[in-house]
Order: C-alpha cells, then structure tokens, then sequence
C-alpha cells in the first residue's frame, strides 16, 4: 500500500483485516508490535534480561552444540516466535554460562531475510560501526550490551549475535583467576 508517498508492505501472516477507503480519505495505519516479534528490553532480549537464571526459564531445550567456551552451553526455546519485525529467522539460540543468560545468537537464512533483519536492527539500534566495506558486518556497544550484525554472503547465512559485557568480562576474568590462583598455590 501507499503511505506518504513510499510503498510499504505488510507481511501476509500480519495481515488482520484490509479495509478499503475512498482515494482521497487519508488513513493512518495501525501496526502494532508486540513483544514476541520485537527485541523486547534493551538489557537483554526479549523477555530475558542479562543474567536471568537458566533454572527459572520454563521451556528450554539444550542443544548438543559444542561452544568451544568452558561452561557455556546453549539452548533453543521450541515455541519462540522466529520473526522479528518483518525477518523470518532461522533459529535463535541462547547461552548460558554459570547458570545465567550470556549470549543470544538469532539466524537468518538467505539474503531477504538477512535485509530484513538488517532494517529493524538499523532501525532499533542505529546503524553501527562497520570495519572493512567489503565485509557486511556491523558493531554495537553500549553499556550493558555488545552486539554484531553479520551476512555470509558464501552460506548466505545471517547472523545478530548480542551478548552480555558484564558476564563477558566476568568469564574472561575467571579464565585469568583459575591461572592465578594455580601461580599461587604453586609458590
């Protein structure tokens, strides 16, 4: 449909009820987001805030994926909704480490789905910082969050990854702890 002079498209799945008017009554859309197919708060994603406990989220199902990360493990929520804003998703997979939420990773298959992931992630977050313009990749941190918007053209795989700094900073530290604590007992 027509709305200030740019065509706008709805998915069909959101598509409620189509009214018709007459051609010069202005109309002002309705669209309204809701909290499964949106980013949900800024400290976290969704409804999980960083840090929230593995053991007080019902419906996680883990994933028999290797992290390559001591003490991270993923899982998969079997009734997320895999869209955000108009962006069919592939899957989203969240992290856990010590028993809190660390990082969530959400895939996106081919190109369209990757742009239009791209769209709402410029559209909530900015547009980033990008290193190399021959790589499609984007870069954001803010306080509570690190996040990375990336297309493997080769795959043609997407990818939003986000993630907790305090826990990251946390991990990494108990990485360099372990090594210390070692020295120590050692003098």
């Amino acid at each position: 449909f027509y709305m200030e002079d740019q065509v706008i498209s709805v998915p069909k799945d959101d598509v409620v009820q189509i009214d018709k008017t007459h051609s010069d009554q202005k109309v002002t859309p309705h669209v309204e987001k809701t909290a499964d197919t949106d980013f949900g708060i800024p400290d976290g994603f969704r409804d999980l805030v960083w840090g929230s406990k593995l053991s007080d989220i019902t419906g996680m199902v883990k994933t028999e994926t290797d992290t390559g990360l001591t003490g991270v493990v993923e899982f998969v929520r079997p009734d997320d909704v895999l869209r955000i804003g108009e962006a069919k998703l592939k899957s989203i997979i969240y992290s856990f480490w010590q028993d809190q939420l660390y990082t969530v990773t959400i895939w996106t298959q081919n190109e369209s789905n990757y742009k239009a992931l791209r769209r709402t992630v410029f559209e909530r977050f900015g547009e980033g910082s990008r290193g190399k313009a021959s790589i499609e990749r984007y870069i954001w941190s803010d306080r509570l969050t690190d996040r990375m918007l990336e297309y493997i053209k080769e795959t043609e795989y997407g990818l939003l990854w986000m993630r907790s700094r305090d826990l990251d900073k946390k991990l990494k530290l108990s990485k360099y702890d372990a090594h210390i604590s070692y020295i120590k007992w050692l003098r």
